[in-house]
């Protein structure tokens, strides 16, 4: 059992015990209020249990697993704490039983419970784990009803702090936030959630006072008005919320993936192989009705509609992402892939503690499937080589249960004592703070620095003599890029000017090319950043320039007006695998590629300020087409062993080779 674990076992065997101190349970008087959800969930349990196997989850003293046995239930009680299953036992019944267990590894089959009750439980648990294993146990049809406290009221917020005793350390700093429900989404496909307790919160002073009953019901009626304001609601104390349809199709398919056997997924008649589920993703975990998974996931699968008509609240949306497959622009932008986020320890794959506390960054776009390219070669990358778990803070953290710590050195705000597992420190752009990157490189002393840019990172900086630099390029694969060698309708692409001064260059650039008539030129920009606003017609988002790519004959990108600033990103990579002729400034790292000038892409210098020789090359397209054709030749070959292989590579060096090579 791991050190967090036996620190909760231990305090709840202390306030379990028969000689408790009062100190360790006073906050119990706050309870006193607490009927209206105890209402709704004992009405519900009252309701639905007769006949029904029920699960107890971290049962305490066992009350309300004896109250489900007396009222028809086969009940279930698990517990980490010894002392807590062996006062629950003193109450016997015929229907209830109890076991010592942990909660986020249960010793029950698949599908085994009807209902699950987790009261006031989840915020002393890794809540990642603990949705994982309820919804492996969940039957289909069944049900969890969850009664939790809340994080955000500042009273009762305080009032923790200045209460230490009365919780574990793990407890204080996971009390549930709105993240966290719904981080249950990932692993059930309905969510409904009840708020209790605020205004209720007054009349806690006046417990055991004649009129306390009284004023309690005044104040309840009160919050039913309160509670009905979105924003406070969740200053509640108490949510009560339920989850049911988990989601067991993405379960099983991402237990096909990271179990690394030979074979196919079996989803009822289809064979679905590991390298088309690479292609196309995983089953989409928002849908929950088997209809609706099995239509999108095979029509995303096959390159066609063939959605199932049915009436599900899911139909409508199912049915309008299965009519754009097989639309490649469309697939291009759109591509799921579900496997990225979640460790589970039976699994033989490596198992990722990331750390992400980038401040500029939206922590939610990792858990949710994106349409950024980069985004999605990201969490395709990780999922192919690893499992990750992925924090804010490195808080209460068991190192034993991971193989390896990797870490943005942009983000890293905290310090913390370095653990004693291999770390990856990644970096990207070495010229941002590089006072505040050598302090955490000599901090950290990472295994492994993986970075875009590694002539840069070698030249101003100092690296420990272990530290292996890994060249970590940010390529597109090959089912990303869509080569078209033919069928050109524009003569030049312009890409890559933006408004900050920094890019000065490129808008020169822009200037330049402007000026150019008689040619079928396209410009594909970012345009209004810090602020600026530009609006013409003839220019487009970043996020459009894949529909413009492979349908140029060449792509022009500019360069950074710093000379130590220039930076390969995933425009570079894809140009290369497109079909069109790329005109490059000379990145050094273009080197470690082996992408040369002339064979591969035209340097920016031969037609910066110089309109002529531009014109020259746009006038003899097919005496350097060969250019094109090298680069797409070059492109296929090595992209997915440098994108993938490279990073698996990487993350079997550091974990000595435990687990296998990852089968496609």
């Amino acid at each position: 059992m791991d050190k967090r674990k036996q620190q909760e076992a231990s305090f709840h065997n202390t306030i379990r015990s028969d000689n408790v101190s009062e100190h360790l349970i006073s906050n119990r008087k706050f309870y006193s209020i607490a009927r209206k959800n105890n209402e709704f969930v004992n009405n519900y349990l009252t309701e639905n249990c007769l006949g029904k196997r029920v699960l107890d989850y971290c049962c305490g003293n066992g009350e309300t697993t004896i109250y489900l046995a007396k009222r028809g239930a086969e009940a279930i009680g698990i517990d980490i704490s010894d002392t807590s299953i062996s006062n629950a036992k003193k109450s016997i019944h015929k229907n209830a039983s109890f076991f010592v267990m942990d909660a986020e590894n249960l010793n029950f089959e698949d599908n085994y419970f009807d209902i699950i009750v987790c009261n006031g439980v989840l915020h002393h648990l890794d809540i990642n784990k603990a949705y994982m294993e309820l919804s492996r146990v969940l039957k289909p049809d069944g049900i969890v009803i969850c009664d939790e406290p809340l994080a955000y009221n500042p009273i009762f917020q305080l009032y923790r702090k200045l209460t230490p005793h009365l919780r574990t350390d793990w407890e204080a700093e996971h009390i549930l936030t709105k993240e966290s429900i719904n981080l249950a989404s990932r692993y059930f496909g309905k969510k409904e959630e009840r708020f209790y307790h605020l205004a209720t919160l007054l009349a806690v002073p006046f417990r055991g006072l004649p009129g306390f009953n009284i004023l309690l019901k005044f104040l309840e009626r009160v919050d039913s008005l309160l509670l009905k304001i979105p924003f406070v609601k969740w200053m509640s104390w108490q949510v009560v919320f339920t989850l049911s349809k988990p989601n067991k199709l993405a379960q099983e398919a991402r237990k096909f993936w990271y179990s690394n056997t030979l074979g196919t997924f079996k989803l009822d008649e289809e064979k679905i192989s590991r390298k088309t589920i690479f292609t196309h993703g995983g089953p989409n975990p928002k849908f929950t009705c088997p209809i609706c998974q099995k239509s999108e996931w095979l029509s995303r699968i096959k390159q066609k509609d063939i959605f199932v008509p049915h009436d599900c609240s899911q139909s409508k949306e199912c049915q309008t992402l299965c009519s754009h497959q097989g639309n490649e622009l469309w697939t291009h932008e759109h591509q799921n892939f579900d496997f990225f986020s979640g460790c589970n320890p039976n699994l033989p794959a490596p198992k990722c503690l990331f750390l992400n506390d980038v401040p500029s960054r939206n922590y939610k776009k990792y858990f949710t499937p994106c349409c950024d390219q980069g985004g999605r070669v990201f969490r395709r990358q990780w999922a192919y080589s690893c499992q990750v778990d992925m924090v804010r803070k490195p808080v209460n953290i068991n190192w034993d249960n991971y193989d390896f710590l990797f870490i943005d050195i942009s983000g890293c705000e905290q310090r913390f004592t370095r653990p004693n597992i291999p770390i990856i420190l990644y970096g990207h752009e070495s010229w941002a703070e590089p006072k505040k990157y050598q302090e955490i490189i000599d901090w950290l002393k990472p295994d492994i620095f993986m970075t875009s840019y590694p002539t840069q990172w070698k030249e101003n900086y100092r690296f420990p003599s272990k530290t292996k630099i890994a060249f970590y390029p940010l390529f597109s694969s090959r089912f990303f890029a869509r080569p078209n060698l033919s069928d050109k309708r524009l003569d030049l692409l312009v890409i890559g000017a933006t408004c900050a001064p920094v890019y000065k260059a490129r808008v020169d650039l822009d200037r330049q090319i402007s000026k150019l008539a008689g040619y079928k030129i396209e410009f594909s920009h970012l345009l209004g950043y810090k602020g600026a606003r530009q609006k013409k017609e003839n220019y487009h988002y970043l996020n459009k320039w894949s529909e413009y790519l492979s349908s140029a004959r060449y792509v022009v990108f500019g360069k950074i007006i710093d000379p130590r600033k220039q930076a390969l990103f995933f425009k570079y990579y894809e140009t290369l695998g497109s079909g069109a002729i790329p005109i490059f400034h000379e990145v050094p790292d273009l080197k470690l590629l082996g992408v040369n000038p002339f064979e591969h892409y035209i340097p920016l210098s031969e037609i910066e300020n110089n309109n002529d020789r531009l014109t020259y090359f746009l006038d003899h397209y097919e005496d350097y087409k060969y250019i094109a054709k090298n680069a797409v030749k070059w492109f296929n070959k090595v992209s997915d062993g440098m994108l993938f292989n490279g990073f698996e590579e990487n993350i079997r060096q550091i974990t000595n080779y435990k687990y296998p090579k990852r089968i496609i």
